[in-house]
């Protein structure tokens, strides 16, 4: 009873506490009512599929949702959207001006505002059958659209591309051509090259088979190891608009078995009977990556998922086999040549966090091989029949990394 009353009291503790801090939010955005006037709020300040739809804002502890239709823009920091009544949507303000610039959620597509009138510039793919075959192109006239919204002011046409950049130079340009003040820029947001240190826990588990018709040392036996790994890290954010980002990551990395692999194997025929195998084995390894994937923000960081390939090349593998005699627990034999497996290659998935801290950045993440890996092996000098076995070799392997970026 005393335990349900200390549960029930930390649950309203809790909710009180959530609530009052729901409540207390310092101001960080605005938004203008149909009255035009500017509001004091809070809320959500970083830009997502949602920014373009409909947001909820916090004023003065109450809950407002806002869209298209009742209010005449928001923003927060130096980021400002206006509604665009047409398709009941928000624009991104990427310049502000007698023409405005706006950028709409649809990649590619955007609006520009002059003399109160609201012109649509976008790029759409077209379907044209010729011959019996169907050809796709690209819809280029919005280059006709800019060219006569720019009639007034010859020195602002030129050849501009449709991008952020190019429509941002293409309105800044026409502004100052009309000897017009600009009250708003936006800044693009840049690619970024980022580098720096790695460090993993592997989690590798290696799968024998033999599949010789001759007895081998080498039993149908599973090796599982927990692998500390270190190298260098690259990453490679590239911003394709406001929205939509991208993260390329590579780098290189060495890991090596401190202890290596030891099992005990079960006799599998007569004449082992009165021994005991002791296996052992230590592989070490560089290994290349190479992944992309999309780049999301959240409250807690950038939260990224890359799709990939990683090269491992083993420039050391070596593997032994003890033979001690059960009786006396005399070392019988521990001369077998090492595994020749060569070098592997698996797909893998990697998501995790990018955490800002001062000066650096912290990448936490799960990297998992998606697919196992065969390689064949062969040993020879087996000291129990002293012949050549053959078999095949399943590596699969997932991680857990952190990554330091400068």
């Amino acid at each position: 009873m005393i335990r349900l009353k200390h549960l029930a009291l930390s649950a309203f503790l809790l909710f009180n506490l959530s609530t009052a801090r729901s409540q207390n939010h310092p101001n960080n955005g605005y938004f203008v009512d149909l009255n035009q006037d500017t509001v004091q709020c809070y809320l959500e300040a970083k830009i997502t599929s949602k920014s373009f739809q409909k947001i909820s804002v916090n004023v003065g502890g109450k809950e407002k949702n806002l869209d298209p239709l009742n209010t005449l823009g928001y923003g927060f920091d130096n980021t400002h959207f206006r509604p665009i009544q047409a398709d009941s949507s928000f624009a991104l303000v990427l310049v502000d001006g007698e023409m405005t610039l706006l950028s709409a959620a649809a990649n590619k597509t955007y609006h520009i505002i002059k003399n109160s009138e609201y012109a649509l510039i976008d790029e759409k793919e077209k379907f044209l059958k010729k011959d019996g075959k169907d050809f796709m192109y690209k819809d280029q006239r919005w280059k006709g659209k800019l060219t006569a919204l720019s009639s007034d002011c010859k020195t602002g046409q030129k050849d501009y591309t449709l991008s952020d950049k190019g429509m941002i130079s293409y309105a800044v340009t026409y502004n100052n051509c009309k000897n017009q003040r600009i009250k708003y820029v936006r800044e693009i947001a840049k690619n970024e090259f980022l580098w720096g240190t790695y460090t993993a826990v592997s989690f590798f588990n290696v799968t024998f088979k033999n599949s010789s018709e001759v007895p081998s040392s080498y039993r149908n036996t599973t090796f599982e190891s927990v692998t500390p790994m270190i190298g260098l890290t690259a990453r490679y954010i590239m911003n394709s608009n406001q929205v939509i980002r991208y993260s390329i990551i590579s780098g290189i990395q060495f890991s090596s078995n401190l202890k290596g692999y030891e099992v005990d194997l079960e006799p599998r025929f007569p004449a082992e009977e009165s021994v005991k195998s002791i296996f052992k084995m230590n592989i070490k390894r560089i290994s290349i990556p190479f992944s992309i994937g999309p780049v999301f923000d959240t409250k807690l960081g950038k939260f990224h998922v890359n799709f990939g390939y990683r090269l491992n090349f083993a420039y050391d593998w070596e593997s032994t086999r003890e033979l001690v005699q059960v009786i006396s627990g005399e070392t019988l034999s521990s001369t077998i040549r090492p595994i020749e497996i060569g070098n592997w290659g698996n797909f893998e998935v990697l998501a995790g966090y990018e955490i800002p801290v001062k000066t650096f950045r912290l990448a936490v993440q799960y990297e998992l091989a998606l697919i196992k890996n065969t390689a064949i092996f062969t040993t020879v000098n087996n000291p129990m029949v002293g012949a050549q076995s053959i078999g095949s070799t399943s590596i699969r392997e997932s991680r857990i990394s952190l990554s330091v970026f400068f």
